[in-house]
């Protein structure tokens, strides 16, 4: 039941049963007054006469579930109602004389009154015992969280085990793999919305942002949690001949600097990115618990959406020589697994490609052809630094201060104002580092000025090694600020 009967247009008549058999009366009724009381009156069947068995001030508010109670004390009927949350109970006085005989139909808001608000009644249920085995409103659940239950909608309810309730009641198997072990990393789901088993499905995949797929006879989830700092399950070294063709970015796909996200029923959020002067838009609809996210989840969002790096298009063939040791590594592969492809090609940036597992097409021609097209997009979004973790940040804006040569093993390191210096910490090294495009490994940096000196102790660790003009950016390579 839900809200507040004050705002309802007349008084509400909650629920009307009608019990027109061999019983003494033909119709109860249990009406919510809107000077906040409520009534339950029976109507004789003879004579359609109504008697008044509870009179009671005060009504409901709030999200919860009424029981209206008719039962057979030998030659007395008597009646009770019950309210949860509040756990309030009232039972008519002594009960009337007569007899009652099974309920033929229940009616909710038969007068049909509006509200400003939600207004009443959604599940109704009818049980031939007095005590209904109502489950309780809200109960622990395994992250020691008050989840409610179907008497509230399931409102609160973990994203990943609202899938396996959901496939549980419809006897498909699912196998979640890699779920949250800490409260913050679960998403909080809102009241369950009316909707066929797939569009339920869908709509945890896109409240937690995780990745839900077949599995044999049955689906698989993976949460979203379990996607970010994994580590790399498939590695393409195309300086053995592992690469095959085509190979190459995906010119087709949009970079989204517009996201909007809403709330079915609640609020919504946009972010955009910064300096942004052309905008392309994408929204999204989220079920989570409660507005006071959506914020976060619209920044998550463009943060996937607007990463300026490309979707890579890659071919193994695993029918050759140099592809079959890749075997092993293919068939542990799942949807949004990480694979890399090390010493691409020269036409393609330096360094590393970091792909996550978006689909693939895999294709057999008799015993002796085997080829495998994976279809990725970028892995680097979902490196994510954790409090308390080893990730180590650069100070933004750093530069070669002066030039290096390809065989310089110290360089001068010049920092802003505004971000400072880089930390001397020995602690926090040998550090891995990005010399415009050339991955180098730092074995300290001293100085509590800039410019700082960084001693480096290995260069071209990506294949790439040459000489860099004073002004270059230095960073923190990409590897160095997640927290595995």
């Amino acid at each position: 039941m839900s809200d507040d009967p004050a705002v309802a247009s007349a008084d509400v008549t909650v629920l009307s049963v009608e019990t027109p058999g061999a019983g003494t009366f033909a119709r109860w009724e249990l009406t919510y007054i809107q000077g906040y009381s409520t009534t339950v009156v029976a109507y004789r069947a003879a004579d359609g006469v109504p008697v008044s068995l509870i009179g009671v001030l005060g009504s409901p508010a709030g999200f919860g579930w009424t029981s209206l109670e008719v039962w057979q004390d030998g030659g007395i009927v008597r009646c009770g109602i019950t309210w949860r949350p509040g756990g309030a109970g009232y039972e008519a006085a002594g009960g009337i004389s007569g007899t009652i005989s099974p309920p033929s139909r229940v009616l909710v808001n038969p007068g049909r009154v509006t509200s400003t608000e939600p207004l009443l009644a959604g599940h109704v249920a009818v049980w031939a015992a007095r005590q209904i085995p109502a489950a309780p409103l809200a109960s622990a659940d395994a992250y020691g969280i008050a989840a409610n239950s179907d008497l509230r909608s399931w409102d609160r309810e973990a994203a990943h085990l609202r899938l396996a309730r959901l496939c549980s009641e419809d006897r498909v198997a699912l196998e979640v793999t890699g779920a949250p072990v800490d409260e913050g990393d679960v998403t909080r789901m809102g009241w369950q919305q009316p909707g066929t088993r797939l569009e339920l499905y869908r709509q945890v995949e896109a409240t937690d942002g995780g990745r839900l797929r077949e599995s044999g006879f049955g689906l698989a989830y993976r949460p979203r949690f379990d996607i970010s700092n994994q580590p790399v399950g498939l590695v393409i070294d195309a300086s053995l001949r592992e690469l095959g063709a085509p190979f190459a970015p995906d010119e087709d796909s949009d970079i989204v600097n517009d996201v909007t996200v809403r709330r079915p029923g609640g609020s919504s959020a946009r972010a955009v990115t910064e300096g942004a002067t052309e905008f392309v838009p994408d929204s999204y609809d989220v079920a989570t618990s409660t507005d006071l996210v959506l914020a976060d989840h619209a920044g998550w969002r463009l943060w996937l959406a607007s990463v300026d790096e490309p979707r890579y298009q890659a071919t193994i063939n695993l029918h050759t020589p140099e592809g079959a040791a890749l075997i092993e590594d293919w068939l542990a592969l799942r949807d949004g697994d990480r694979w890399q492809i090390h010493n691409p090609p020269p036409q393609h940036p330096p360094g590393v490609v970091d792909q996550l597992l978006d689909g693939y097409t895999e294709t057999w021609k008799g015993r002796r052809w085997w080829r495998v097209q994976l279809v990725g997009t970028p892995a680097g979004p979902w490196d994510v630094a954790e409090v308390d973790g080893a990730q180590v940040m650069a100070a933004d804006g750093s530069t070669l201060d002066d030039g290096i040569d390809d065989t310089n093993m110290t360089l001068l390191l010049a920092s802003t104002d505004d971000n400072g210096v880089w930390g001397t910490d020995p602690a926090d090294f040998p550090l891995d580092v990005r010399i415009g495009g050339e991955k180098a490994t730092a074995s300290a940096v001293t100085g509590s000025s800039s410019p700082q000196t960084v001693t480096l102790s290995a260069r071209g660790l990506n294949g790439v090694q040459r000489a860099w003009a004073a002004g270059t950016e230095v960073d923190v390579w990409l590897d160095a600020i997640v927290a595995l």
